[in-house]
């Protein structure tokens, strides 16, 4: 190794260092067996509460069966990006069914929703367009904020007020990008959606709403929460996760037929990635068939959430995601080790993910966790924290 080499490492070294200081070291760990409520971690048993596979669908037969049956059609690999020779039936097939099920023009497929979301803002927003955002907005979303060079100003959390304050103050001469999540990640609350999309009336803005947590698991036949307030055609541009309700992986974005056009012209993340194997389209149209049909699983999902903030009190938020505030990064990881031991597994929320101070578990229900489940884990949380 090089003397400069030998510097670049031991700054590296320090760096960590600093991290571990502050208590905000990762670490990867291991799942040996399928994502169900209760799986393998590193080699023991536990309840899962700390995934987002909300209707209980990333082992589902019927998407397996289409996993399996669009290998032996398509092969494994879609062998380029979709613009050279990547573009494959399953892709085209999944594009319109998810623009048809949440009643947009057209839609595109993503890698992920990360992927989707640094690559879409940039080619709706440059250095003349004002972005809009709400404080607490994903990590993906700020990070294509930052991407795209706009002006970003920043409202207050869910405060409607704040929002039309901002927006009065902006020239009509500039184009405006308004930026939130629907159900909020780590927060588990839901955006005002219905009066954002309100303040259209006061001067015109692309509406950009990332349903992420919400889609699939909330709204009529799990068409988000735009759906479920009833403005779902004031919104502009819907990013679709699905590695949450829909229990595979991938993105996809619905708008009209000339932004999508746009996309597939503009967008740096989907142009100059190579397609998504054609497998994972297929277990998306098969993930997607079941969440449309899937109210009983919803019920079931209301029922599990229900159950669980009763039996540990007052959470922020009325959805499968209930943050419990556990201040600082050491005392949030040892209440974390201390549930592991107990078998449940809910991982500690730290900065960056949360502001500084904002630290907490992050229980994610699901439609197939048990009633045992619940009660173990609530008896838990309480033995830990009190």
């Amino acid at each position: 190794m090089t003397q400069e080499a030998d510097s670049v490492i031991g700054a590296i070294d320090g760096e960590l260092d600093a991290i571990r200081a502050e208590g905000l070291y990762r670490a990867l760990r291991c799942v040996s067996s399928p994502q169900e409520t209760v799986f393998t971690l590193d080699g023991a048993r536990v309840v899962n509460f700390s995934g987002n596979n909300t209707l209980g669908l990333a082992n589902n037969s019927a998407v397996r069966a289409a996993v399996k049956d669009a290998v032996e059609r398509w092969g494994a690999g879609s062998g380029a990006s979709r613009l050279i020779s990547g573009n494959m039936t399953p892709h085209e097939r999944f594009e319109e069914e998810a623009a048809a099920f949440v009643g947009s023009e057209g839609a595109l497929f993503f890698p992920s929703g990360y992927q989707a979301n640094i690559g879409v803002i940039p080619v709706l927003a440059n250095e003349e367009t004002v972005i809009v955002s709400d404080e607490l907005n994903h990590a993906s979303l700020i990070d294509g904020m930052r991407l795209s060079r706009a002006e970003t100003r920043i409202y207050a959390h869910n405060d409607v007020g704040a929002l039309e304050e901002t927006l009065r103050a902006i020239p009509l001469s500039r184009r405006v990008l308004v930026v939130t999540e629907s159900l909020f990640s780590m927060e588990g609350d839901r955006a005002p959606l219905g009066a954002i999309a309100a303040l259209k009336k006061i001067r015109p803005f692309l509406f950009y709403v990332d349903e992420a947590h919400a889609l699939g698991a909330t709204g009529p036949s799990g068409r988000g929460l735009a759906a479920a307030a009833g403005c779902g055609g004031a919104v502009d541009v819907l990013l679709g996760t699905l590695g949450k309700a829909f229990g595979v992986s991938g993105a996809f974005v619905a708008a009209c037929r000339p932004i999508i056009d746009l996309l597939k012209n503009r967008c740096r993340s989907f142009i100059y990635t190579t397609a998504p194997m054609p497998a994972v389209a297929a277990a998306a149209s098969a993930a997607l068939r079941l969440v449309a049909e899937g109210d009983g699983l919803r019920r079931a999902l209301r029922e599990k959430v229900d159950r669980f903030r009763e039996l540990v009190g007052p959470a922020p938020g009325e959805d499968h995601i209930v943050p419990i505030a556990c201040p600082g990064a050491e005392k949030v990881m040892a209440v974390c080790g201390a549930l592991l031991e107990r078998g449940i597994y809910c991982l500690g929320i730290r900065p960056p993910t949360v502001p500084a101070g904002r630290c907490q578990l992050r229980f994610s229900i699901t439609a197939a966790h048990g009633a045992d489940d619940l009660e173990k884990a609530a008896a838990a949380l309480g033995d830990v924290l009190h």
